[in-house]
């Protein structure tokens, strides 16, 4: 018996690889969907971005306690804000 070589599959087969690239890229881009928006629009933050950005600005040290995510948002300038989507969107925040 010999292999079917995964360009010979018949079309109704997709491989787990290729699953697990879509999965992860759909999530990506969702968190930075959400992240742009609570740092740019105002709109709500889902529950990921919330505690990424609240863990970014921790470790930064522009907020020393829980709750000061909103006052540093409140006050920042676009160009901090877009320093941090940046920190946070690269992974360059831990």
């Amino acid at each position: 018996m010999s292999k079917i070589s995964s360009n010979q599959l018949p079309r109704k087969y997709t491989h787990l690889g290729d699953l697990q690239r879509s999965y992860r890229a759909a999530r990506h881009a969702a968190f930075r969907i959400g992240l742009r928006g609570y740092l740019f629009d105002g709109e709500p933050a889902p529950v990921d971005v919330f505690i990424a950005v609240s863990r970014a600005l921790y470790v930064s040290g522009s907020i020393d306690k829980a709750g000061m995510e909103e006052t540093w948002l409140a006050g920042a300038s676009e160009a901090e804000r877009a320093a941090l989507f940046s920190r946070i969107a690269t992974g360059g925040w831990s």
